[in-house]
């Protein structure tokens, strides 16, 4: 299946153990349940179903087996290995809710000026921070806070700030 409509949410990382099973690291908030009906995975320009694969939480990380893997060097073979999903199993968003995805690639406004663009969305601890590569070709961090939001408008693509002196 061929389309843009599947979504990275997670990496297959180093094994766990000896019997096939590996961490995985989710892209997602910590209170927000993984186990969606289905991960594909990416071959060539393709998204196929990736099949046999469990989930569960272990401590403060996800485990995960494929049916059939029962060993360490097995497991191995998938390290580093994207999961994605299909953007139509994504529960809605609320009002002033939004999908990161929806908004990398938006352009960022400030008192009606083209700020820059917004390139990525980290979490360092105490936030999200925005990543915007300004117009002059400098990268700075603005929190996503709404103290600091007039309007994102996902249809048009832009996100317009308000309050932003000592952050840029």
């Amino acid at each position: 299946m061929q389309s843009n409509n599947y979504l990275i949410i997670g990496k297959i990382g180093k094994p766990h153990g000896l019997k096939g099973e590996f961490i995985i690291h989710f892209y997602l908030d910590r209170d927000e349940d993984p186990s969606f009906t289905e991960f594909y995975i990416k071959q060539g320009n393709d998204y196929v179903i990736f099949q046999g694969l469990t989930i569960k939480l272990a401590g403060n990380h996800y485990l995960g087996k494929i049916q059939g893997v029962d060993a360490r060097e097995k497991a191995h073979e998938y390290c580093n290995l994207d999961l994605y999903i299909n953007r139509n199993d994504l529960p809605e968003t609320n009002e002033d809710e939004y999908y990161y995805t929806d908004l990398i690639g938006s352009i960022c406004y400030y008192e009606g000026d083209v700020l820059g663009k917004l390139e990525d969305i980290h979490n360092f601890g105490s936030s999200d921070l925005f990543g915007i590569k300004t117009n002059t070709g400098k990268y700075i961090y603005i929190p996503y806070l709404k103290d600091l939001l007039q309007e994102i408008n996902i249809d048009e693509g832009t996100i317009t700030f308000k309050n932003l002196e000592g952050y840029i």
